[in-house]
């Protein structure tokens, strides 16, 4: 991507369309990450949306010294930090076991059983990560859900390879203790490969 950068600098195409060619190449994975980070689809697109501004805000700043999907990610989640920060007393993922299940019960009846199993899964699983500290669940959201790698996100956190390894070693534990006994689509949880 960086070189579709250079070239339309050369090129003398304007940050509009410059941006929007890094919208088309990296919203889809922002967004998903945003989610993951933050558990609530809308707060996920204003982050997405915040983190394209603060892309075009900053584009001239950007020198390629990381890959330019390192530094969207960045920026992504410093916003969702942000959000974190402002609605961290009334945000989903730190609602009531209460509150959790009559979340579940709303869920449409119509739907095919196999598709609210999935969709009850993933709603265990990213309570479950909602759960962990900060620290640990954005190394996750980064390995896992927007596939970087130790060293990709050591840069982007600005925190040393061997904590980056370590932090993801000591989600899956936490991970896997909290999940201890939970049957994801009708398998217990210790043969998830944890």
């Amino acid at each position: 991507m960086l070189e579709f950068m250079e070239m339309d600098r050369k090129d003398g195409l304007n940050y509009e369309e410059i941006i929007a060619g890094l919208y088309r190449e990296y919203a889809t994975g922002i967004l998903r990450m945003c989610y993951l980070y933050l558990g609530d689809y809308q707060l996920a697109e204003d982050a997405m949306q915040e983190t394209f501004v603060k892309v075009f805000r900053n584009y001239g700043k950007f020198h390629g010294e990381s890959e330019v999907k390192t530094w969207i990610t960045r920026i992504a989640i410093n916003c969702c930090k942000d959000f974190l920060e402002e609605l961290k007393t009334k945000h989903p993922l730190f609602m009531t076991d209460e509150e959790f299940e009559a979340q579940l019960e709303e869920k449409p009846g119509s739907r095919e059983k196999s598709a609210y199993s999935m969709a009850e899964d993933r709603m265990v699983l990213s309570r479950a990560i909602g759960r962990i500290e900060d620290k640990y669940r954005e190394v996750v959201v980064l390995f896992y859900y927007q596939e970087l790698s130790t060293k990709e996100i050591a840069q982007i956190i600005n925190i040393p390879r061997t904590t980056v390894e370590f932090r993801l070693k000591k989600a899956r534990e936490i991970l896997k203790n909290d999940l201890r006994g939970v049957v994801f689509d009708g398998k217990l949880e210790e043969s998830a490969g944890y």
